[in-house]
Parts: C-alpha cells; structure tokens; sequence
C-alpha cells in the first residue's frame, strides 16, 4: 500500500505540473511560452529517453522490459510503449477497431 500512495502522490505531482505547461502553452504569451519550452523541454527529452532505453529490443528482438514472463507472452519491438510514445509525439490515432464495420456503426 505505501507503493500506491507514493505512485498516487507523483502521479498527481506529474499531472498538475504537465497541467500548468499546457496551460502556459495555449494561453500565454510568445516569451512566456518560450522561456516554458526552454526551461522544460530538457526534461522531457530525458524522459523520452529514458522510455526508449528502457523499451529498446534485446538480443531476440523482444522488449526488454515488457518481456516478463512466459516465452509466449513476450512482446516484440515496438512494445505497447514504443508505440503509445511515437503516437503521441506525432499526433496518429492509435484507436483499434475490430471490425472495419465498426467505424461505420453497422
């Protein structure tokens, strides 16, 4: 339980501070919204990395850190994270559909 209220507490220490940044972004001023970038961007490109290395591919081409477990429920590269990161970074709809059907509301 003490983990959870650790996680909790960044959690909402992470989600507050990424709050103030967006709304820095659209509602302030150019200089404001450019010493924001300035001051913050570092920070997020670690972050970034610091994913990536942490999800880059073994020697078998399985994540390293989602590959836990049974051999059958290893993940290959990209992993989940790979992926939820590229398309957050470039805006692409990552929304499955299970049918093609489904999008239309047949």
């Amino acid at each position: 339980m003490p983990n959870m209220l650790v996680h909790n507490e960044s959690d909402r220490t992470v989600q507050a501070h990424l709050h103030r940044l967006s709304r820095i972004v659209q509602q302030g001023g150019e200089d404001e919204s450019a010493k924001a970038a300035r001051a913050e961007l570092p920070g997020f490109i670690s972050a970034v990395n610091a994913c990536l290395e942490r999800h880059s591919p073994d020697s078998n081409g399985n994540c390293v850190s989602c590959t836990k477990g049974p051999w059958w429920r290893r993940r290959r590269v990209p992993c989940r994270m790979l992926i939820a990161i590229h398309a957050a970074m470039f805006e692409i709809d990552t929304a499955q559909h299970r049918h093609s059907l489904a999008e239309t509301g047949r």
